[in-house]
């Protein structure tokens, strides 16, 4: 890969971590783990860009917030977010993204894509219910209790991220070299 196209993926990934970002901010409070669009974006940059750059861009939003800065759901910043109830799912994002890249790497296909987004949307969850498990053996179960509200949103989010990277991918140089 030549430098220009270096220089456009990383200013992608950035561009990307920014946006996962502003997802965290738009949160809508439902016990211990809000609800955030922050998910939405890590499926877009996870179909959008090469698998290393979808990390590059995932782990410096977790390095963001790890060193303090409010880039987490509600502002909040610094390591210990990684000990909280949305622990999980931030680790979450990070895998996540790794499948979803694997899954979908090679010429776009909506089947593919599909498939990868489900994949992706499995593990957020299920590392993040596994952490609420573990860290809230006595609480877990009442945030399982409306867990329905989080499946219904990541599905329409899951189809905006699909239909946006659809829209999108033609642009992206990368995918055609």
């Amino acid at each position: 890969m030549n430098d220009n196209n270096s220089i456009k993926l990383m200013i992608y990934a950035s561009l990307f971590t920014t946006l996962i970002i502003i997802g965290s901010y738009i949160a809508i409070p439902t016990g211990i783990v809000p609800i955030v669009i922050a998910n939405m974006f890590i499926f877009i940059v996870a179909l959008s860009l090469p698998m290393k750059w979808s990390l590059y861009s995932v782990t410096i939003y977790l390095l963001l917030g790890a060193i303090g800065l409010p880039v987490f759901s509600g502002g909040n910043g610094g390591f210990h977010n990684f000990y909280g109830p949305t622990g999980g799912y931030l680790i979450g994002y990070l895998v996540a993204s790794f499948f979803i890249s694997l899954i979908s790497a090679g010429k776009p296909n909506w089947l593919k894509d599909i498939i990868a987004l489900i994949v992706g949307f499995g593990v957020i969850h299920l590392l993040g219910i596994l952490w609420l498990m573990y860290k809230f053996p006595q609480g877990w179960q009442n945030s399982l209790s409306i867990y329905w509200i989080f499946i219904i949103g990541d599905m329409i989010k899951l189809g905006i991220a699909l239909v946006i990277t659809q829209r999108i991918r033609h642009h992206l140089s990368w995918q055609i070299l």
